[in-house]
């Protein structure tokens, strides 16, 4: 039984007042949530819910406020099963996006950051590889773009050998099945309830596992200066997205100084999991990537990619190890595992605080460990 049907069933029971004492409808509905395994606390507010809405002719009312307190006590950690099904944070695209949280890229106009991210997008929705992405199923990516057009967004897929075309013989159905892209949607303002709703559509709609924001500035009204239309675009949308479970990717520009940090309110940088800074001089194809701001122990400092063409666009990293290792090591370091441990023991001690490892990954991240000093 649910919460809906839970709080239906009081209110059935409340209108039995005409024609049953109120002690003993009270009685009647605790007895049958109680047959229905529903807890007895939870039967008693449905109960009381009902009681103060029994005057309203709108069902909702109570119905949608036994929901409200049932997802507040949900919210709350169950420590007798805490660990059961709770997994340590991983990589989306390692050491990039952390699977499940919100991740930020900003850099100055022209860097590439929106390239960086459609190519990653692209690769998800098809289950190809991508730098730190071993490539697998198809995932959902709900892509909001503001500034894009669909004939710029063509020539880039087919850059990077991805066939989109309507009439291209190989048209990759896989891709157009899992990438939903909106080129400047006719969206309510995203930091306003009408947005925000309207966003939470969208994901349930397309089952939505991952959901970019291109760009925020653009998808925000208020004053950027001030932190208001930021913390409400962390209110009505972004959170919301998060506690559905997306992975949430938010694209920004740098401000005057890059130096700062992002445009617009500080407020920006006070609830991602990771913050990228992306840099680069024009003409090179090589980017850097400064993480500005990381809840997860193992994000590195930095990384660098390349955008090759040879024969199509694809990314790599530049001068950097197997990513594996750098997150197997990341996991050691936040595990506080010796620096000169064994490949078995380490994978022991992974294995025991709940990390799902291949022992082929844990030797190469030992050695980059010990060159890093670590």
């Amino acid at each position: 039984m649910t919460t809906r049907d839970i709080a239906t069933l009081a209110v059935d029971f409340v209108r039995q007042f005409d024609d049953v004492p109120a002690d003993g409808a009270a009685y009647d509905f605790l007895r049958c949530a109680e047959q229905a395994g529903f807890p007895p606390d939870d039967a008693l507010i449905a109960w009381d819910c009902a009681m103060r809405s029994r005057f309203s002719d709108d069902e909702d009312d109570y119905t949608t406020e036994v929901e409200e307190w049932q997802r507040l006590l949900d919210s709350f950690v169950d420590w007798n099963t805490f660990g059961v099904t709770t997994e340590a944070p991983t990589f989306l695209i390692a050491p990039l996006f952390v699977k499940g949280g919100v991740n930020v890229i900003y850099s100055e106009a022209g860097m590439g950051k929106s390239l960086l991210v459609q190519y990653a997008m692209a690769a998800l929705a098809s289950g190809k590889p991508f730098l730190g992405y071993d490539g697998g199923e198809p995932v959902s990516v709900l892509y909001i773009d503001q500034e894009m057009s669909d004939g710029l967004l063509l020539d880039r897929l087919e850059d990077a050998a991805y066939h989109v075309r309507y009439d291209d013989p190989e048209r990759d159905p896989v891709l157009g099945a899992h990438f939903h892209y909106a080129n400047m949607p006719p969206l309510p303002m995203l930091n306003t309830p009408e947005g925000g709703e309207a966003m939470r559509k969208l994901a349930e709609h397309f089952e939505a596992q991952v959901v970019v924001i291109d760009t925020t500035t653009d998808s925000v009204e208020g004053d950027e200066n001030d932190n208001t239309p930021f913390k409400l675009l962390w209110r009505y949308c972004v959170r919301p997205l998060k506690e559905r479970g997306c992975t949430v990717i938010l694209l920004s520009h740098a401000g005057k100084d890059p130096d700062s940090g992002i445009r617009g309110g500080s407020a920006q940088q006070g609830n991602p999991e990771t913050i990228w800074r992306l840099q680069g001089q024009r003409g090179s194809s090589v980017r850097k990537l400064l993480n500005q701001k990381k809840r997860v122990k193992w994000v590195p400092s930095s990384v660098e990619v390349q955008l090759v063409s040879d024969p199509h666009d694809y990314y790599v990293w530049k001068d950097r190890p197997d990513p594996r290792a750098v997150e197997v090591a990341g996991w050691l370091d936040a595990i506080d595992a010796p620096s000169f441990v064994s490949r078995d023991d380490a994978a022991g001690l992974l294995r025991d605080a709940g990390f799902s490892v291949k022992n082929d990954h844990v030797g190469p991240a030992i050695k980059f460990r010990q060159t890093q000093g670590r």
